[in-house]
């Protein structure tokens, strides 16, 4: 792959990381701006855990990407998408990685 589609490739997921810490900072100042009392206090608890693991996701898409340039999960993807088994592990996968930012933002409500 060359230089310039990785630096592309760089550029797009910077972009994407600062759509997301955008979308994080509205949601982290949603009680400033509506002055939720305290009967939405739990509400408030569910933006800010989910803030969190936007970040931790946002931040770990950079990392993987720094530490391997090379590897493009789109084309592994498509690629196993051309068989039923690969389509239900595709699937699969994309559920667990759903499934464990659940369960870190249960863990960080309890």
């Amino acid at each position: 792959m060359q230089t310039q589609e990785l630096l592309r490739r760089m550029v797009v997921d910077v972009f994407r990381v600062l759509i997301l810490l955008a979308f994080v900072l509205l949601v982290s100042q949603i009680d400033a701006w509506l002055n939720l009392s305290t009967q939405f206090a739990f509400f408030y608890a569910v933006l800010t855990s989910s803030s969190i693991i936007l970040l931790i996701a946002g931040f770990s898409h950079i990392v993987r990407r720094i530490l391997f340039p090379y590897v493009d999960l789109r084309l592994y993807a498509s690629k196993a998408m051309e068989t039923p088994m690969g389509a239900a592990l595709v699937f699969l996968s994309c559920c667990l990685v759903i499934i464990s930012f659940t369960i870190i933002n249960a863990m960080l409500l309890s």
